[in-house]
């Protein structure tokens, strides 16, 4: 039996029943089925959806970029998609960027209306992630009509 060979507290149990048409009622057959619980997942993942205009942005911006934007999304779906994240040391290091990098790329991304980040002295910045397509576009607008201090 299936019951037998996995642990109970995995498992999520059930007598299985079977409708007897001709009499219309259901009578308990004697098995019980044993269905596997939902288990934690052990390795980690970007939370999606990305949308493919954000990705298509990042990519035309220089250096680890894109890089850059996936661990912003990975810390942004961590959050839920509701508080302004950090991207920690432990994460450049994992992915052998440095805390130079990451700094130019999230000014390039701030410059280009991709997200919003908001210093503070001696502590990390807060990263928020535009999702809107339309907020970026007039952002870039903006941006593309300040004039130039040559």
């Amino acid at each position: 039996m299936i019951k037998d060979s996995v642990s109970s507290d995995s498992l999520l149990e059930f007598e299985k029943y079977q409708w007897h048409s001709e009499r219309g009622d259901a009578i308990l057959d004697q098995q019980v089925v044993a269905i596997p619980r939902k288990q934690k997942r052990k390795w980690q993942f970007l939370k999606g959806p990305i949308p493919l205009w954000w990705l298509e942005q990042a990519s035309q911006l220089e250096g680890k970029a894109v890089l850059v934007c996936a661990l912003l999304w990975y810390r942004w779906g961590l959050s839920k998609k509701k508080y302004p994240v950090t991207i920690s040391g432990d994460l450049m290091q994992r992915f052998n960027i440095s805390r130079q990098a990451v700094s130019r790329c999230l000014k390039q991304m701030e410059a280009s209306g991709l997200i919003k980040i908001t210093r503070h002295d001696g502590k990390a910045h807060k990263i928020e992630i535009i999702e809107d397509e339309d907020q970026v576009a007039a952002m870039q607008n903006i941006l593309s009509q300040k004039p130039c201090n040559n």
